[in-house]
């Protein structure tokens, strides 16, 4: 009789778990569950630079097939202090480290002559292999790493092709410019060109090993148009003939 009496209050209270039932107090009202301790917010710490681990090369997860090389215009590179765009550069002032992955920042935007104060956050994820940048103003921008933004030396395809700098195709062949993926021939030379860059919508910065300045390439109407913009003169009219 003994076992008995031991035995049935163990298998109750085993079958009220199996179904999910509540305790209760000494009134039979349901027990509510303890709250949960408020977990403390993390206590920023002020850093010199960037972590380690944010800095190298990242492109937007949207970038196409110039993704991670100088010819995407939404490459950005970390440095320790530093965010390089095509475009401008953000420099910070100061660096708060929240945790291991993420980080705020205030400093100054430069792009061009202007100026700007700017607030960033910047998140990592993914083990470190995706970025979320934030900041007042606009939508957060999301990247993954590069392995490194690789030097282009291919001049893009939509700016290959045979041009006049006349107005007219029927110029005479050898004044006529010839665009190739890495060269350019006019006036019976060629140039060849191993560094090329994003300088904006529509428009490259061509470079070679021996060359001083870039050469750029502006394209207008869709294609049909563009300039030559070279150093020691003025942007040379393009008229697409063809390719």
């Amino acid at each position: 009789m003994t076992m008995v009496r031991y035995i049935a209050p163990v298998a109750a209270l085993v079958a009220l778990a199996a179904c999910g039932g509540e305790a209760e107090d000494a009134d039979g009202k349901s027990a509510d569950p303890a709250p949960r301790p408020a977990q403390a917010e993390p206590t920023p710490t002020a850093l010199d630079a960037i972590p380690a681990n944010f800095r190298g090369g990242w492109d937007s997860v949207d970038a196409g097939e110039f993704a991670c090389t100088t010819l995407s215009d939404t490459a950005l590179t970390i440095e320790p202090k530093l965010l390089q765009y095509y475009e401008g550069a953000f420099t910070p002032e100061t660096i708060s480290q929240i945790s291991d992955d993420r980080i705020e920042s205030e400093g100054v935007f430069q792009y061009a002559d202007d100026r700007s104060k700017e607030s960033y956050t910047l998140k990592l994820s993914d083990g470190g292999e995706r970025l979320t940048l934030s900041g007042d103003g606009f939508e957060p921008f999301e990247f993954r790493k590069c392995a490194t933004i690789r030097e282009a030396h291919l001049i893009p395809s939509e700016y290959e092709g045979t041009w006049s700098t006349y107005g007219t195709c029927k110029a005479a062949a050898d004044s006529l410019i010839r665009i190739a993926p890495t060269t350019i021939t006019w006036q019976g030379k060629t140039s060849n060109f191993t560094k090329v860059h994003y300088a904006g919508p529509n428009a490259i910065e061509l470079e070679d090993d021996g060359q001083d300045e870039p050469y750029g390439i502006v394209l207008d109407e869709g294609g049909k148009s563009g300039s030559l913009v070279g150093p020691g003169h003025s942007p040379i009219p393009l008229t697409r003939c063809s390719g």
